[in-house]
């Protein structure tokens, strides 16, 4: 009788991790999902994908060119739709470095080359508010 507790106790530990390892899953993919629109959106100059990345109340703050920007996206996202990389032969390149999730909110540092002289390195934090993953702040540094 013991043995079947145990074997119970440890089916029930396994099903309880693999439900979680297959939610985080689910949130990483989710994320990632959320990082490929901001992407495509700033590789094509695709203002409604930035603007459905961002969430509303997002900020975006960094160091452009050795000067301190403190912002909200709109003015990145509208800088964006009137460059269109894609447009311009860009080598545009963009990796995700880290990518970590813990419940509702995640981070990710993503690199990116090819944008005209400059690369960055950007610093996102994500939520889920319930209707779907989007980044509610970036922090950057261009190079």
């Amino acid at each position: 009788m013991k043995s079947y507790v145990q074997l119970v106790i440890a089916a029930l530990l396994c099903t309880f991790i693999f439900s979680a390892t297959a939610n985080e899953s689910k949130s990483v993919a989710a994320v990632k999902q959320v990082i490929a629109l901001y992407t495509q959106g700033t590789f094509e100059g695709d203002t409604d994908k930035l603007n459905r990345a961002f969430h509303p109340n997002a900020i975006m703050n960094g160091s452009l060119r050795g000067k301190m920007v403190l912002a909200t996206p709109q003015r990145f996202i509208e800088s964006m739709g009137k460059l269109k990389l894609n447009t311009t032969g860009a080598k545009y390149d963009a990796k995700i470095t880290h990518i970590e999730v813990d419940g509702k909110v995640a981070t990710v540092t993503l690199k990116e080359t090819g944008l005209g002289k400059s690369s960055f390195t950007n610093f996102f934090h994500l939520i889920d508010d319930g209707s779907g993953w989007k980044i509610i702040s970036k922090a950057f540094q261009s190079h």
